[in-house]
């Protein structure tokens, strides 16, 4: 066990995952060691360690079913390549490593595609090598907050002053967000049937970029942001209280 939250390091929302520094390694902790998801065919036996439905290190084994270019999946991460598994994953399973018989992690578990909420037999991980691209080889930039992405008639029952926005559902301590002043969601509410926080900020345009929702805009903002170097300004322009402010931070060193 390790006595404090780990440090995000980098993330990447459009592949959804993020790579975390642990304050001190656990005892007797065991590496894995990173495979290579191209050397992994449809067919192969895999199988997912993780906490489904919060239950500790469970295990469930299965195949490769399928895999998938980025971009090709609607609703799943577009930018990262995907292998699709019929092994079981349910809520609480995301961010669990998928290994390869020899016990090397080939993917990171991502999503599930599911009408009744459950496992049915549709789940997908983003590939190791996806994950070593824009976590390890590729510049990125942790801005520290959860949204969710509103336009039409949604946007228009919050009297935004633009056709799209980001409405901020959590701030992490510490982060670039954090420190510019982005207030949370407080209020806890279904719109459209999507269960959201209402009552806080909603981002209008960060990094001098708009929110829009055309495809590509949040990669675009996110390209941005990774420009940034220790000591220039990040900017942000968000609707609250009925108000377009402007909030701002430096960015600091790594």
């Amino acid at each position: 066990m390790y006595c404090s939250a780990p440090t995000v390091i980098a993330t990447s929302t459009s592949a959804d995952v993020a790579l975390v520094q642990l304050e001190r390694v656990p005892t007797n902790a065991v590496v894995s060691a990173i495979g290579d998801s191209n050397n992994v065919d449809v067919g192969d036996e895999i199988f997912v360690i993780g906490s489904p439905y919060g239950l500790s290190h469970s295990l469930t084994v299965g195949h490769v079913s399928a895999r998938y270019a980025p971009n090709s999946v609607v609703s799943l991460p577009g930018a990262a390549e995907l292998l699709q598994t019929d092994a079981a994953i349910n809520s609480g399973n995301s961010g669990s490593p998928m290994f390869s018989l020899k016990g090397e992690v080939i993917g990171v578990v991502t999503n599930i595609l599911s009408r009744s909420g459950g496992s049915e037999g549709l789940g997908f991980a983003v590939t190791s090598k996806a994950a070593r691209q824009v976590l390890l080889e590729q510049k990125s930039f942790w801005f520290g907050l959860d949204g969710i992405l509103i336009e039409g008639d949604v946007a228009k029952a919050l009297n935004l002053p633009q056709p799209a926005g980001i409405v901020v559902q959590h701030v992490s301590e510490g982060s670039p967000a954090w420190r510019q002043g982005v207030r949370a969601g407080t209020l806890r509410t279904s719109v459209d049937g999507e269960d959201m926080l209402l009552g806080g900020d909603v981002l209008l345009e960060i990094n001098g970029i708009p929110v829009t929702v055309a495809e590509g805009t949040v990669d675009q903002i996110y390209a941005s942001l990774s420009q940034l170097k220790p000591g220039e300004r990040l900017r942000s322009k968000l609707l609250r209280a009925g108000q377009v402010i402007e909030l701002s931070t430096i960015i600091a060193a790594q």
